[in-house]
């Protein structure tokens, strides 16, 4: 198993861990986007508000534009690990996590959608720094919490009691049914579990008994959850039939899924990598957030067109560079042939800005590539030649895009 798989898990369970943002800076003198920041811990969304959603990250409480934009909203430094909302305000949201290395943050509450936070309540025993929280949509008084033990409130947050010892289940996400309070689902590291009494009893009703690292129950009572080595997969909960989406994510994980409640196709989630992916599909296949408002179909149908007139004399049929049994090769001048642009070279080292800029101005280091600008191609071009691109690349490579290749490469 990819020990990295469960990075993000690992760092939330360890006693008294804070992140510093890298990135962010309080005023930024520039703007700064997702894809910049380093982690994902939780996703809300306001279902009247079509143009923006909100994200708990190591760095604060931020909102997210279509075009990846962020704000950061809160001031209040703290490691948040957790996000949750009201099922009828969502405004009104929870959290939890760290306010430093060693003092835990509790149960922290908004009601301005996260710009101002007051402490709620602490835990049954002192202040919790629960990694994974889940609200009843028909009894929002009732909270499940996970932190060393599962644990309950019935005050909405400001009393917890503890209800049941993990014993042993790694339990990596907690989910509550819309249909009964009492009816709990936890994905942990053997496999999909329930509950019918409150979380003090479980039973495994997984299609197979492997690590459960995300795990959703909407409003309508559709389970889903991502299943690590086996793929994406979701049921109503009367049935529990399971429907298996996408399948090929190479050994990576998919963590904080969330379903669009705007557009129930859609659904986001963050690799173990950082990176915030998104399925509109249903979850049978995904790309990088990055990107994505000019990754639709017609738009990469139109960057094959501009590739197939424009790129493949040099870069080869669907990307596989000018010579891929050689790819250090060189021409007559001593200048490097065009690299491949599939997943086995590292265009995918590079952020959707960069590819867009060396297509439209060339490469400094290598006149071979020209700047296409000069050849009449617009930028709207260059975005859709970056979205066919990317339709060539896995998951991985989705999801390893720009600085986060580094780490990816060990």
């Amino acid at each position: 198993m990819n020990n990295r798989a469960f990075a993000k898990i690992a760092s939330i369970m360890a006693v008294g861990i804070f992140i510093a943002s890298s990135v962010y800076a309080e005023n930024p003198k520039q703007d700064v986007y997702l894809h910049q920041l380093k982690d994902v811990s939780g996703i809300v969304f306001n279902p009247k508000d079509q143009e923006k959603f909100t994200v708990s990250t190591p760095h604060g409480i931020f909102t997210v534009r279509d075009n990846g934009l962020v704000k950061k909203l809160n001031k209040t430094p703290g490691y948040f690990m957790e996000l949750i909302s009201h099922p009828n305000n969502p405004n009104v949201m929870f959290a939890s996590g760290y306010v430093s290395k060693t003092e835990k943050m509790g149960v922290v509450r908004t009601e301005d959608g996260g710009r101002n936070w007051q402490e709620l309540g602490e835990g049954a025993k002192g202040k919790a720094s629960f990694y994974a929280m889940t609200i009843s949509p028909i009894n929002p008084r009732i909270l499940y919490g996970v932190d060393e033990a599962i644990q309950a409130s019935r005050d909405g947050g400001k009393t917890w009691q503890v209800i049941s010892p993990i014993q042993g289940e790694r339990i990596f996400e907690i989910a509550v049914s819309p249909l009964n309070p009492q009816t709990v689902y936890a994905g942990t590291f053997n496999g999909l579990l329930k509950s019918e009494d409150g979380a003090k009893t479980w039973k495994n009703i997984g299609p197979i008994d492997k690590p459960v690292v995300s795990l959703e129950v909407t409003k309508q009572g559709e389970i889903h959850a991502f299943i690590y080595d086996y793929g994406y997969i979701s049921s109503s909960e009367k049935s529990l039939k399971w429907k298996r989406g996408a399948k090929f994510f190479q050994n990576r994980a998919l963590l904080n899924v969330t379903i669009d409640p705007r557009n129930p196709k859609h659904i986001y989630g963050v690799s173990d990598t950082g990176a915030m992916m998104i399925s509109k599909d249903s979850g049978n296949s995904w790309a990088s957030f990055e990107g994505h408002q000019y990754s639709s179909a017609k738009r990469i149908k139109a960057g094959k067109q501009l590739y197939e007139d424009n790129c493949l004399a040099c870069h080869g049929k669907n990307g596989i560079g000018e010579n891929p049994d050689d790819p250090a090769a060189i021409d007559d001048n001593g200048l490097p042939l065009a690299p491949s642009l599939n997943n086995t070279m590292h265009a995918w080292h590079h952020s959707d800005k960069q590819l867009i800029l060396t297509i439209l101005n060339g490469s400094p280091r290598n006149e071979r590539m020209i700047a296409w600008k000069e050849q009449d191609l617009t930028r709207e071009d260059a975005e859709n030649l970056v979205a066919y691109m990317k339709s060539l690349w896995n998951f991985n490579s989705l999801s390893c895009q720009g600085p986060r290749h580094m780490s990816c490469m060990h």
